[in-house]
């Protein structure tokens, strides 16, 4: 008769206690995982001008981009320099309540292709969110605006503009490789 000796058990339990991983651990990787992807879709949405599937969110009108560059018929020209014969941003307002007033300038450029950004501040506020739906005993996070104002405005250009706010082919690849790495370390 021959006895066979193995240390099976020990290995099936350490994999066990491996798989059980602590909510620390859980909790630090879900957060890596939204705060990766909220850098890369803020890049996307708010300076490329990208929807998730790669295609452009859409050109702006000739009318918005008066404002959106500062450039209206009321503007001075540079008189001399290097910009000479160039029209300075921004002007007056000629009508309505601020009549008379200057006009705000938000150097932006003369591209047409829409990015959601005007002022900054939807952009700026695009930050991670932790979400209510626990995972096991760990909240989860996502990515959104702390502003009740921006998040508003995310809802309404999500109607209109529909697959902007969803994660991208490789928004999705940097997730999976993080999940992937956690669960390698897991092992280790």
């Amino acid at each position: 008769m021959i006895t066979v000796t193995s240390n099976i058990d020990s290995v099936f339990k350490k994999m066990a206690a491996n798989i059980k991983a602590s909510p620390q651990a859980i909790d630090k990787m879900l957060r890596t995982m939204a705060i990766s992807t909220a850098g890369d879709m803020a890049y996307r949405i708010h300076t490329e001008g990208k929807k998730a599937d790669g295609s452009q969110i859409g050109t702006y009108s000739a009318g918005y981009m008066k404002v959106r560059t500062g450039k209206f018929s009321t503007n001075q020209t540079y008189r001399s320099g290097k910009r000479k014969g160039e029209t300075k941003p921004t002007g007056v307002f000629t009508r309505g309540k601020n009549k008379g007033q200057k006009r705000p300038s938000y150097n932006r450029t003369d591209s047409t292709k829409v990015v959601f950004s005007l002022t900054r501040q939807m952009e700026n506020d695009f930050s991670l969110k932790e979400t209510k739906e626990p995972i096991r005993t760990v909240n989860g996070y996502g990515v959104g605006f702390k502003n009740p104002i921006n998040t508003k405005k995310y809802q309404w250009l999500s109607e209109k503009n529909p697959n902007v706010y969803e994660l991208s082919v490789s928004e999705k690849n940097k997730v999976r490789k993080i999940a992937e790495e956690f669960i390698k370390n897991l092992f280790k």
